[in-house]
């Protein structure tokens, strides 16, 4: 009887599943944090068929800011700051890392939001990049409730268990979003749908490290204020902009993290 270890017609097949994982992880960093920016060597060419599918590769990315800012947290920590001023830092570098690209889209969104009343006016003024009052606060506000939350651990374990689920979680709501609404019909985007595959694959392996990390009890429980979370953005951005628009998503990032933070900090 043949070996099927030793079949070569059942090894290409999972040398290609690796080498596409690779390509996508690849292009969601490149995508997320501009890694070719500092380093020209790690630059590839995207279309927007490649950056669909390198979308079940975002919780894995949010892992990895997750770690880094976890590392700064306890570096920070061990140096005898306070958990205030350790919290800060982290919060920084993980705005710093993602270039605060999503911040960003987080003040005009709410800025358009509360300024305009028709959709199109809303849209065209997030387009103008313009700062305002309302924005700064809700900045300000989801800033703040992120160092806040982190400080107020008593023990440093649960604090990167919270941050690594909330950086993780919170990636995912890029091809969630993508997956259930169409680009707004007010600003029309090239972006294509991600596949049920590709939207199964990265709701899957964020879910499934949500529940490693904290637990089957906090994990669930997580996990059902991420949906709900999910849900109310995806009626605010259907509503406000007849569909989603980058403004949107980055600014619904921003809130999901902090609501998966919060979750997973009062479960623990």
């Amino acid at each position: 009887m043949e070996n099927r270890k030793d079949n070569p017609q059942n090894q290409p097949s999972y040398q290609s599943s690796i080498k596409k994982w690779g390509k996508d992880l690849m292009a969601a960093l490149v995508s997320i944090l501009r890694i070719d920016i500092f380093f020209p060597q790690f630059s590839i060419k995207k279309n927007e068929k490649e950056i669909a599918q390198s979308q079940r590769a975002f919780p894995i990315i949010g892992f990895l800011i997750g770690l880094l800012a976890a590392f700064v947290l306890w570096l920070f920590s061990s140096f005898g700051f306070s958990p205030a001023v350790a919290a800060l830092f982290t919060v920084a570098v993980i705005t710093i890392i993602t270039r605060a690209k999503n911040e960003s889209h987080l003040v005009s969104f709410f800025d358009s939001i509360f300024l305009e009343k028709e959709p199109g006016n809303k849209i065209s003024l997030m387009k103008e990049k313009k700062i305002g009052l309302i924005g700064i606060m809700i900045l300000i506000l989801v800033l703040g409730l992120k160092v806040s939350t982190l400080a107020s651990f008593d023990e440093l374990k649960g604090a990167v268990l919270a941050l690594l689920a909330s950086t993780t979680g919170s990636w995912t709501i890029f091809p969630t979003i993508r997956y259930y609404l169409k680009p707004s019909s007010l600003h029309p985007s090239k972006s294509i749908k991600p596949s049920e595959e590709i939207f199964y694959s990265s709701v899957l392996l964020a879910s499934a490290l949500l529940l490693l990390m904290l637990g089957p009890v906090a994990g669930v429980f997580t996990i059902a204020i991420a949906c709900a979370t999910i849900y109310v953005i995806c009626y605010i951005l259907n509503t406000n902009l007849k569909g989603y628009t980058n403004e949107g998503l980055g600014a619904g990032q921003q809130v999901y993290e902090v609501i998966l933070l919060l979750a997973a900090a009062s479960s623990m």
